[in-house]
């Protein structure tokens, strides 16, 4: 497999101004033509810093050499100057270019410097802008010199893997398995003797979020055997792993949902209309979901939801008690067969030693029975409802598929 770096130059990517979205394009296009990007970095728009990384990447006999930013007009935009010094070439200007690109774009005075390469390089065409880009063969190393704004060098990217090099795309290189309701390090220790077997071939990692864990599986070589891999690991992660690849569990539950004809109700105190939104995401929610409430002030969950205030009073909003009583009683206002109930504590304020912050309990009602699940989700507001919302769609999923 060959390797690549991506060196992205611009000081307001190191300021935080701006976001670096060009290694990820350049990453994900390379992937999928089997060509590994091993390192990213960002650099400032400084002649010494340019030089110096352009030159350990060619020590280290990358394949391919991306460097993006710094191609513009303006006196920040040294690339070409720190590459004419480490190359110890010249500048080249092509004047054809320059006259048809200064047509076509209806400028009479653009700068000389956007139809300039190195002398030792091939142009690059910009199709939507005016700067060129460039590349050229180094010892053992492919360099390929980008402008920095996204939908320029996403086009002039494919243009060269596409067009000039020929490069092919590999189709099922990678597959990502999609798991919930365990943690990394557990979803590890059930699966490392499995990994240790099939990791010739075959680069495990592992990408967890507050959604989830996610395992991608990339070929190395063309022996790499990634459906069958796949499938003996799905088999083993059977109770976790409920999609591939950009299957969510949005998703996967609401096609169980239509598929064995139930209907679906929910009451959301902490997560405010969240865990509803999630599923009327899905295109054809409409055959199973019925309604929601959001019962975040108590008096709707008396009024409404019709939650006795005794129940409140003795065990608090945030119990066992009252998101039971949530599950049910939507179930029965809304006469749907299974139900989704949460109430807790996203915080920053308002626990206790007894309800800590994060604190959520979670009720499914499905066909008379209810189960319910108590959480200490210790993070941030908007992390709370994220992890109770794929908490709730979890638990909801693993009793569709006992159904």
């Amino acid at each position: 497999m060959k390797i690549a770096g991506i060196l992205t130059i611009g000081n307001e990517i190191l300021q935080g101004y701006t976001l670096d979205t060009n290694a990820q394009s350049i990453s994900e296009e390379l992937n999928k033509r089997n060509i590994k990007t091993t390192i990213h970095l960002s650099i400032p728009d400084d002649i010494f810093k340019i030089k110096e990384k352009v030159d350990k990447f060619i020590i280290k006999n990358y394949d391919y050499i991306f460097i993006t930013g710094g191609l513009g007009p303006t006196h920040d935009d040294i690339t070409k100057k720190a590459l004419i010094e480490l190359f110890e070439t010249e500048i080249k200007f092509l004047s054809d270019r320059h006259t048809i690109i200064s047509k076509k774009f209806n400028k009479v005075n653009l700068p000389k410097c956007q139809s300039e390469i190195l002398a030792i390089s091939n142009p690059l065409e910009n199709s939507i802008g005016t700067a060129l880009g460039m590349y050229f063969k180094f010892k053992k190393s492919e360099i390929i010199i980008l402008p920095g704004v996204p939908i320029e060098m996403k086009s002039m990217l494919c243009s060269y893997l596409d067009d000039i090099k020929k490069i092919r795309k590999v189709t099922n290189n990678v597959i990502t398995i999609n798991t919930c309701g365990i943690y990394e390090t557990k979803l590890y220790e059930k699966v490392k003797f499995f990994i240790s077997k099939n990791d010739k071939h075959i680069f495990f990692s592992f990408l967890p979020s507050y959604e989830g864990v996610k395992i991608r599986l990339t070929a190395l070589s063309d022996q790499a055997n990634l459906n069958k891999t796949k499938n003996e690991l799905v088999k083993i992660l059977d109770d976790y792993a409920y999609g591939i690849d950009k299957v969510t569990l949005e998703e996967k539950v609401s096609n169980i949902l239509i598929n064995k004809n139930l209907n679906l109700s929910i009451c959301e105190s902490c997560t405010g209309g969240f865990i509803s939104k999630s599923l009327t995401d899905i295109s054809g929610s409409s055959k199973f979901f019925i309604g929601s409430v959001v019962a975040y002030n108590n008096l709707i969950k008396q009024k409404i939801v019709k939650i006795p205030k005794v129940t409140l009073d003795k065990y608090g909003a945030v119990s066992k008690q009252v998101s039971e009583k949530m599950a049910l009683n939507i179930s029965k206002i809304f006469k749907t067969n299974i139900s989704i109930a949460c109430t807790g504590i996203s915080g920053p304020e308002g626990g206790t030693k007894e309800k800590p912050l994060g604190t959520v309990f979670i009720s499914i009602y499905y066909l008379d029975k209810i189960k319910t699940k108590k959480f200490i989700f210790n993070v941030d507001r908007k992390s709370h409802r994220l992890m109770t919302k794929q908490a709730s769609l979890y638990m909801l999923w693993r009793i569709l598929k006992e159904i």
